[in-house]
């Protein structure tokens, strides 16, 4: 007896000094997942949730002369696959009884408890206690254990148990064998500590009884994230996921990879363009001007692959005044990046990387302003230093395949504008309905118990001449606000609107000295 425990002491002592760094990345963000699709079968997530997917050792509950299960909170990953989580109950030397946690290997479980085949509690020798082969199963009382045996040769069933619940036969008649049974006896533990609702049983033609998990799929809709808020916190972890195409395809629109573009076959102008399409994995939008047959003019939006397009780029002075049998005769366009960015025509160069957009825009206020930096930064700008391989700056989310900053402190418009560029960065602007779905879910984290009417963001667009809302940077018209502007001359997007859709509602026009948060955007690399 002594010898026994002698081993399992040492054993406990080796096992909890020794760690591994087989874990999931963030068991939460594995579990989200898991609701969507299977992450073991993924070749991406099951990178990053190894546990999840069982491919790592045990991790227990780990404690020497516990007084208490409650008190034992410390776990420790064992050594490998080879061994089990045990918990033991036994007496101190002032006859106070204590608890013993940690990893043991199959040797010291079997010669402690038992030969492999009960899974159960089983007493030896007066010692009470067991093994357990699951993560974090061996904080509960042994004592408190029962034990069911159900007998596969018959169908007679013993119930071995300290308490009062009974199964009758009709309960695991489903269980009985059609054939000859694999094995004579399966014991197993039926604590509700261990009959979790995430698991169902099913049985073969064999008679062998698995349990699998019990995971809800959904199909992903065309190029879309398999899910919008565990990819962003996915990103926030794993800064250059999107250098590799496995977590492309994962979370293609965090990434960036499709974006929402105006999608029309023939228009007099591309600002009159209302039809959206989001694009598939690898494409862009473009916007083209042409003649069509019978001399009319006009153009043409809509996506195209970005190998397409780079073709289309620099062969171009081969295509403009040419007929095509699809596009009439080309005059001028091209593609360009990022969302809704084809709402205008756009002038081709003979740059490589750069697209000019028609018409070229000017700053609209002159006055300059103090270098006024926020109050409440007290260190050197986030948005000015990015870590090598990292797509956003520090202090920057990755969101629909832009670089987002949410500023906490309540400004003006021009406090707002001032804080981005301290940050190396502008006012957020030219956002689509996904984007706003997103940045949404963003905002709910950044002002997590904030009251909803409050979740208001001032965002890069302002008054022109004509009293037209435009964005900051291309001085193209915000679609969707209303005409009449009733003297507001900027705009805000509201984070509390009550459905998911197009979401033109959301985006309202505000005074320019009216104070809210911010949101900035920075490079993308």
């Amino acid at each position: 007896m002594k010898h026994n425990l002698g081993i399992f002491v040492s054993i406990l002592s080796v096992a909890c000094c020794l760690d591994s760094q087989c874990d999931d990345m963030d068991s939460d963000l594995c579990k989200t997942f898991n609701l969507h699709v299977n992450v073991c079968s993924n070749p991406c997530l099951s990178k990053i949730c190894p546990r999840t997917c069982d491919k790592c050792p045990r991790k227990c509950y780990s404690c020497n002369d516990a007084n208490s299960l409650d008190n034992c909170n410390t776990t420790r990953i064992c050594p490998d696959r080879t061994y089990k989580c045990l918990v033991h109950e036994g007496i101190a030397s002032d006859f106070s009884i204590t608890y013993q946690l940690g990893c043991a290997t199959n040797l010291v479980c079997s010669s402690l408890f038992g030969n492999g085949r009960v899974l159960g509690r089983r007493k030896k020798k007066s010692i009470n206690g067991e093994c357990c082969n699951s993560d974090l199963c061996n904080k509960h009382d042994p004592s408190k254990k029962r034990q069911i045996v159900i007998s596969l040769e018959t169908t007679t069933t013993e119930i071995i148990t300290n308490r009062t619940d009974v199964i009758t036969n009709s309960t695991i008649g489903s269980m009985n064998p059609t054939s000859t049974p694999i094995t004579n006896e399966l014991t197993f533990n039926a604590t509700q500590d261990n009959i979790k609702s995430s698991f169902m049983t099913s049985t073969n033609t064999k008679g062998t009884t698995t349990v699998v998990p019990v995971i809800t799929t959904s199909k992903i809709p065309g190029c879309a994230d398999i899910d919008t808020a565990s990819c962003q916190k996915l990103a926030s972890l794993k800064r250059d996921m999107c250098s590799d195409d496995c977590f492309v395809h994962v979370c293609p629109r965090t990434c960036g990879k499709c974006p929402e573009c105006y999608s029309c076959i023939f228009m007099d102008t591309p600002e009159n363009c209302t039809d959206r399409s989001v694009c598939s994995l690898g494409e862009k939008c473009y916007v083209v001007e042409k003649y069509l047959d019978n001399g009319e003019h006009g153009y043409r939006a809509g996506c195209l692959h970005e190998d397409v397009c780079t073709r289309f780029h620099i062969n171009a002075g081969n295509v403009f005044g040419r007929r095509s049998d699809h596009l009439g005769l080309i005059l001028d366009g091209d593609c360009c990046n990022g969302d809704l960015c084809n709402h205008h025509p756009i002038i081709h160069t003979t740059s490589t990387t750069t697209t000019t957009h028609a018409p070229t825009h000017a700053p609209t206020h002159t006055t300059t302003h103090a270098p006024t930096q926020p109050q409440s930064t007290t260190t050197p700008p986030d948005g000015c230093m990015y870590v090598a391989g990292h797509h956003c700056p520090t202090g920057f989310s990755l969101v629909e395949g832009k670089c987002l900053f949410i500023g906490t402190e309540l400004s003006t418009y021009e406090s707002a504008k001032i804080s981005c560029k301290y940050h190396c960065s502008n006012l957020l602007e030219n956002i689509s309905d996904r984007d706003i779905d997103s940045i949404r879910i963003l905002m709910d984290s950044v002002f997590w118990g904030l009251p909803n009417d409050r979740k208001v963001i001032i965002l890069g667009a302002h008054t022109d001449s004509h009293n037209h809302l435009v964005w900051d940077t291309s001085r193209q018209r915000v679609p969707g606000v209303p005409r009449d502007l009733h003297g507001n001359d900027c705009l805000v997007l509201e984070g509390h609107g009550g459905h998911r859709g197009p979401h033109d509602h959301l985006l309202k026009p505000s005074s320019c000295d009216d104070i809210h948060y911010y949101i900035c955007e920075a490079k993308f690399k």
